[in-house]
């Protein structure tokens, strides 16, 4: 969303985003099914996302995502530190960091969408020891669907063409870092419209990968952090 912003396709400002606006812009860069966006912000509005309704459109502002008391839940994300530590931090080029050397340390020559679920697992083992609001405002379910999706979603953010959706699909470490850590576009960047590409949440392989990866969540959630609510 910064990174979209950034570039201009929504309002460079972030405020008075219409839903329907920011999900098709979403489908023309990174070619996101925009019933998919759409569903995920009317999802954040029922956890109590700020918004304003008006002549039967939604809007919201950018910043409304990140405010930890809007009620939604941006704790235990990838590579921004929880609001319990530092209210609406920028993402973290350590955290980033941190990222890198566990796919080192796991002795690969590549990050694959493996590797960021191993990650997302030491991040929440993290906030779980050491925040003790970690999972006030959600539950283990869907905390565990929330971070799957987004996970998933760094496949889509890629300067090449995606050749596989899965597990051991490679995470370009460069245009990662462009996007989660800078918010911004590669230079060699094209946009879905350009090479006709789309992607749904409800594609086969991309289902294949959710259901691989939120047990995996859930087992994690239930060694690490007993205490939080548990996935059902």
């Amino acid at each position: 969303m910064n990174t979209l912003a950034n570039h201009g396709y929504i309002n460079r400002h972030g405020r008075d985003l219409e839903m329907y606006d920011v999900a098709h812009r979403q489908e023309e860069v990174f070619g996101i099914n925009p019933n998919d966006i759409v569903g995920v912000t009317q999802a954040l509005i029922k956890l109590g996302l700020e918004h304003e309704i008006r002549d039967n459109k939604t809007y919201y502002d950018l910043g409304s995502l990140f405010n930890h008391e809007d009620g939604v839940d941006v704790d235990v994300t990838l590579f921004t530190v929880d609001n319990f530590f530092e209210e609406n931090a920028p993402p973290s080029a350590d955290l980033f960091q941190d990222f890198v050397e566990l796919c080192q340390d796991e002795g690969s020559d590549k990050c694959t969408l493996q590797h960021l679920v191993n990650y997302q697992i030491a991040r929440m083992a993290h906030s779980c020891a050491n925040n003790p609001h970690v999972f006030d405002k959600r539950s283990g379910r869907d905390w565990a669907t929330g971070r799957t999706n987004s996970i998933l979603f760094n496949l889509v953010l890629q300067s090449h063409p995606l050749e596989t959706f899965s597990l051991g699909a490679t995470v370009d470490l460069s245009d990662l870092e462009s996007f989660a850590i800078g918010n911004r576009l590669p230079e060699n960047f094209v946009t879905s419209y350009e090479r006709g590409f789309q992607v749904s949440l409800s594609d086969p392989d991309v289902t294949a990968t959710a259901q691989a990866i939120i047990p995996q969540l859930c087992d994690a959630l239930a060694t690490v952090c007993p205490s939080a609510p548990q996935c059902v």
